[in-house]
């Protein structure tokens, strides 16, 4: 089984929240969720918008878990 995933720098999207949110929707299968973050204080606005996105149904739940852990998920088991 071949598993085709996109990289995404999410700060991209957020430029454009609404964009943002139907992109991540339509590309849900093929996004997955990742960070450089240095160091533990360090201000990543990126995570917050992914979480609010989830939070506040900006994109579905379905969305949210695939592109926050499953698709990561799936693609370290094959």
């Amino acid at each position: 089984m071949q598993i085709y995933l996109l990289a995404a720098d999410i700060s991209a999207l957020t430029r454009d929240e609404e964009f943002g949110y139907q992109f991540m929707e339509k590309f849900q299968d093929k996004l997955f969720f990742g960070t450089d973050i240095c160091h533990v204080n360090q201000d990543v606005p990126n995570i917050s918008y992914f979480k609010n996105a989830g939070e506040e149904n900006k994109i579905s739940k379905t969305a949210y878990e695939k592109i926050g852990y499953r698709n990561t998920q799936k693609l370290l088991n094959s």
